[in-house]
């Protein structure tokens, strides 16, 4: 809360709070995809996913698994955006961004339409890894080449000091991505394990409904969140305590 805070108070900290925020996570991006590509290499995947090389070759799983994890990683960077719209108490457009991603991941699997296992696989990877990104570019470019010019990140303005801070608290959020990532990624290692990889792509479809009704519960909270932000700004913790005892 204390990043979301101080972006609102000073124009010139602001910016460099937000320029070192996206140094800091595209240095972290960058590190951490290039060990991830690296090991996609290194191990057997489908000895892991329990697949058939037969149904789907190593290396077209490899290369769906890459545009997976490089669309996460470009996805860290760019969810910088929706912690600048929170900071000016706009929630509603922050969680605006992974309902759009959501509906459009759906709408793509439902209406696509590809033979063979092995392009189905990549497409759905790619698709994954457009439509998680595309409301995030989008709002990136209309915020800083609109009402929030006056902050748009730039190396000049990058901060040693601030990126160290930023980045400290940039790489405990990514190890919690990463980890929330694996939770819901088990369910379908166990599933193409247990029933087939084919059966995979269909809790896939279902999955992202359900996702779909989360992000409206999630939306349904906005009014929570600047009234909270507000409280800690004006340094009345007990709003927030009377709020987690409801």
């Amino acid at each position: 809360f204390r990043f979301l805070v101080d972006i609102r108070t000073n124009k010139e900290e602001s910016k460099k709070i937000v320029s070192s925020g996206y140094v800091s996570s595209l240095f972290i991006t960058f590190i951490i995809l290039s060990v991830g590509i690296l090991l996609i290499n290194i191990l057997d995947l489908t000895s892991i996913f329990n697949i058939d090389s037969a149904i789907i070759s190593e290396s077209n799983l490899k290369i769906a698994t890459a545009i997976s994890f490089i669309g996460i990683g470009c996805e860290f960077s760019l969810k910088n955006i929706s912690s600048i719209y929170q900071a000016y108490q706009k929630q509603g457009v922050a969680n605006v961004f992974s309902l759009i991603s959501t509906i459009l991941m759906l709408a793509t699997l439902f209406v696509a339409r590809i033979e063979g296992d092995s392009k189905k696989l990549i497409f759905v990877s790619l698709s994954y890894a457009i439509t998680i990104n595309i409301p995030y570019i989008i709002g990136t470019l209309i915020a800083f080449n609109g009402k929030y010019k006056n902050i748009r990140p730039s190396f000049k303005w990058a901060s040693f000091r601030k990126t160290k801070e930023v980045m400290n608290l940039g790489l405990i959020f990514f190890i919690i991505q990463i980890s929330l990532l694996i939770v819901n990624s088990t369910d379908q290692i166990l599933i193409s394990n247990i029933f087939g990889s084919s059966e995979v792509v269909v809790y896939t479809k279902y999955t992202k409904i359900y996702n779909v009704l989360m992000q409206f519960a999630s939306i349904g909270s906005i009014s929570v969140w600047p009234a909270t932000k507000k409280a800690i700004s004006d340094k009345k913790p007990g709003f927030a305590k009377k709020l987690n005892k409801k």
